[in-house]
């Protein structure tokens, strides 16, 4: 599950902002340890910071490997909207630094 936090609304008061990745553990006991959020940035000990954010973060992009899926935010829109890139773990690093030469980056 892919999520789009942004302070607003209820959420203003948010520690971080930005894509949030919920992985779904289907082994897992139900109503306990289901739902994981990935961290972009592990080494820290909370998830306060764990929101991707274009061009932030230890990791730029939640990559998948088993699922074969690999999502990057790329831009935040001044409506709060946010651009992503959905791919395939191979494809990150290519597509990821081609949309960077076509933003001047």
């Amino acid at each position: 599950l892919i999520e789009n936090r942004q302070p607003v609304g209820r959420d203003k008061e948010l520690p971080a902002s930005g894509m949030v990745v919920l992985r779904i553990d289907r082994q897992g006991t139900e109503g306990r340890d289901i739902v994981k959020a990935a961290d972009a940035n592990p080494s820290t000990a909370t998830l306060y910071d764990a929101p991707y954010r274009p061009g932030s973060g230890e990791q730029r992009a939640y990559v998948d490997e088993g699922a074969g899926v690999a999502v990057m935010p790329l831009a935040l829109n001044s409506d709060r909207s946010l651009e992503i890139l959905v791919t395939t773990p191979n494809g990150i690093d290519a597509r990821s630094s081609e949309y960077k030469r076509r933003q001047g980056q």
